[in-house]
């Protein structure tokens, strides 16, 4: 119980050096699932950065925080089979975000090392059975594929593993935007 109360001391006190601010260099994570955010071939969909229903947010993980194995634990630990299967992690950089006309802030309110992209898109909470304002899913679906143009999908290769395995989790070089 002493140990448990220490680690959570130590974790809240590495996050408060974290700084609030998301600088533009940083890479933000990430987690994939299929088949909410994959096609059968294995490619982005754009339901892949949908925003949380009620809220303009996508949320990821700060790599100035949590590590690749700590991301993958992370995506893994939010997986819900049979239609939401983790498949991997992909990469963006806050400052293409930023550069899109989006903003990135922290989120260490909901746990440290978490980040939320802010599209500007607002998303009505969903009711089950009845579907999607159009007009809506169009907004939303033109910012989400700007979201894949930034972003790079790793595929996990070792998804059984509880360790990243795969190459370095890099945000690709910025593109015109």
């Amino acid at each position: 119980m002493l140990l448990r109360r220490l680690g959570r001391w130590l974790r809240g006190l590495f996050c408060f050096s974290l700084p609030v601010k998301v600088s533009d260099s940083e890479n933000l994570i990430r987690g994939i699932y299929y088949e909410v955010h994959l096609d059968d071939v294995g490619s982005l969909k754009w339901q892949a950065y949908d925003p949380t229903p009620g809220t303009d947010e996508v949320s990821v993980m700060r790599s100035a925080r949590l590590s690749p194995n700590a991301c993958k634990r992370k995506a893994k630990s939010i997986e819900r089979a049979p239609r939401k299967l983790y498949r991997g992690l992909a990469a963006l950089s806050s400052g293409a975000i930023k550069t899109a006309g989006m903003a990135v802030v922290d989120s260490r309110h909901v746990d440290c090392g978490h980040a939320d992209i802010k599209t500007g898109v607002v998303t009505q909470r969903r009711l089950p059975n009845v579907p999607r304002d159009p007009r809506e899913v169009a907004r939303v679906k033109k910012v989400a594929e700007k979201l894949i143009e930034l972003s790079q999908y790793y595929p996990d290769s070792r998804i059984e593993s509880a360790k990243w395995e795969g190459e370095g989790l890099l945000a690709p070089l910025r593109k015109d935007i």
